[in-house]
Formats: C-alpha cells, structure tokens, sequence
C-alpha cells in the first residue's frame, strides 16, 4: 500500500479509477516495495498480510496486519480523497509554531508541585 504525497493527485486519480477501468497499469508510477508494486516517491509503504476478505454491497474491505514498513517523503503533506470534498492536500500544523502542549500543562501543575514539595519538606521538620 502506498501513501500518497499532496503532490500525487494524477497517480491517486490514475489507480482509483481510469487504470482499473482500462485494465492498464502504468509502469512509470510504479516502483517495488517487498516484493509488491507500490507507487514512487509516496510518503510511506506498507505491506500488509490479508487476515480476512469481506464482500460488502459493491465493496470489499480487507482486514490486514502490516507486516513491513518504509518510509519516503514523510516531510511531505499526505493526499486525501473525499466523494464530497474531492481530492484535498494537508499540510497545516496542527498547533501554533513556538507552543509547546506540555510546557503549557507543566506551567499548570508546577504550582502544585512546588506546594507538595513544600509540604513533605514540613513532615521532614
């Protein structure tokens, strides 16, 4: 399985639909990953062992366990598909550059922190 990068419309279009539809594979998005074809230059690739096949109306869904993993161009912003928004690109930090989550919560537990510890230094007395 290949990850797609934002960049990577054109092959995500290409696999999802035209190439399956023609019966075409077109070799020069391809490269190999474990022995398996998988998409060049994605941000990532994964093999994966099929535990079970389910046949649901027109689809069928695949119960795997990832048995082998690559990396490519993690930096990359991955490529997503929605049948109501179309093919959309991420990219945006998920928080504010120069914040940090945790030094946040450990600027709200530090005063009681330095209670507690003031406390056990009174029991030591």
């Amino acid at each position: 399985m290949s990850l797609l990068a934002g960049d990577q419309v054109e092959q995500g279009q290409y696999f999802s639909y035209p190439g399956r539809r023609f019966g075409h594979v077109a070799g020069e998005y391809l490269d190999e990953f474990e022995g398996l074809p998988v998409v060049r230059d994605a941000v990532a690739w994964l093999a994966c062992a099929v535990e079970e096949r389910l046949e649901r109306y027109d689809h069928d869904l695949f119960l795997a366990r990832v048995v082998a993993t690559a990396s490519g161009r993690l930096g990359a912003p991955p490529l997503l598909y929605s049948s109501r928004l179309g093919w959309r690109v991420t990219g945006d930090a998920a928080r504010e550059r120069g914040t940090s989550i945790r030094d946040r919560l450990l600027e709200r537990i530090e005063p009681s922190r330095a209670a507690e510890a003031d406390e056990h230094r009174a029991e030591g007395d």
